[in-house]
């Protein structure tokens, strides 16, 4: 046991950190005290985040986040949490909270974060860097056992409907890919959430899709990376919500493949 915390003490990973916060000076802090094994990716809202981690072709795979829960475009601080949390995959969340409010950070935790730092607590390189190190190291301790009683975790619910790096829309115009993946993720979760879909975005997606010469195959890749962005949705084929979205992606075939092209 002891030989395994030297280790900790000793070796720090080289992590590609994503850093969600608003606030610029408190980002020059951390890029200053960041290890320089690693490398620092700042956004500074909720909204980029989201993308960020919903459409990984965008930069390289990241491996913890270090998030401000306190973010401009955000409704809550919770709230904040449940939304990157949904798009982790598997990888850590540690949280900066604001000076003496151990409280927000303890909630964070048993909210699903791996730890939290509270901001008047980066004094010095390697207390950020140390706690960014010992929660990457739980969370890959963690995932190992989870894998050795042979959970495959955070996996695409249907096997047969994997995101198709070779699909056409997604390398003939990445950012129409990326816009109508956005969407589609949109009426995901307003599935996940027992509601109705806005009829009009439909009409408005169809539209998009009719347009822009989206084949079959590039909308089962677009539903598929959509899907797998949403770690909850377990692979049971009696699960309500991939039911849910199963009907979606079907009606949306029927409808966009029977609906003529507008110029």
């Amino acid at each position: 046991m002891s030989s395994e915390i030297d280790n900790y003490l000793t070796v720090e990973p080289a992590l590609h950190i994503l850093h969600v916060e608003d606030n610029d000076d408190d980002a020059i802090l951390v890029r200053e005290f960041v290890s320089t094994q690693s490398k620092l990716e700042r956004v500074s809202t909720l909204t980029e985040a989201v993308k960020r981690l919903i459409l990984p072709t965008t930069g390289p795979e990241i491996d913890i986040i270090l998030l401000d829960l306190g973010l401009p475009d955000s409704t809550s601080r919770r709230d904040t949490l449940n939304e990157i949390l949904q798009l982790t995959n598997g990888r850590p969340v540690v949280v900066l909270t604001s000076e003496d409010d151990s409280e927000a950070g303890l909630q964070a935790v048993r909210d699903g974060a791996e730890d939290y730092i509270s901001k008047n607590q980066i004094i010095s390189p390697n207390y950020l860097n140390q706690s960014l190190s010992y929660a990457y190291t739980r969370s890959k301790r963690a995932e190992k056992e989870d894998l050795s009683k042979g959970i495959s975790g955070f996996r695409v619910v249907e096997n047969s409907l994997k995101p198709d790096v070779s699909a056409p829309l997604r390398n003939r115009d990445s950012r129409r890919y990326q816009a109508l993946t956005l969407e589609y993720r949109h009426f995901l979760q307003t599935l996940l959430k027992n509601s109705v879909i806005d009829e009009t975005d439909i009409d408005s997606f169809i539209t998009t899709v009719s347009k822009s010469s989206v084949e079959v195959g590039d909308l089962v890749d677009i539903h598929a990376t959509a899907l797998n962005s949403f770690p909850m949705i377990t692979a049971k084929s009696n699960n309500d919500a991939v039911k849910r979205s199963r009907e979606l992606l079907l009606s949306l075939m029927s409808r966009i493949w029977a609906t003529p092209a507008k110029e």
